[in-house]
């Protein structure tokens, strides 16, 4: 399931492409300036953006 939070528009500043992400998914995983994304191309040519820190923490509560 997915939960669609809306649409972006690509910018390019000094060369560099650029998506905002959604204030309330930011807001929800604790993100500031600065912190670390994880950015995976799926093989549907989709992008999946995760929190870094979620993924440490699920990592370490497997035990890895």
């Amino acid at each position: 399931m997915s939960l669609v939070l809306g649409q972006r528009k690509v910018q390019v500043i000094g060369g560099s492409y650029l998506v905002n992400l959604p204030r309330p998914w930011v807001l929800t995983h604790g993100l500031k300036q600065g912190d670390p994304v994880l950015i995976e191309l799926q093989p549907d040519d989709s992008l999946k953006i995760s929190c870094v820190s979620s993924i440490q923490a699920k990592s370490q509560e497997a035990g890895v």
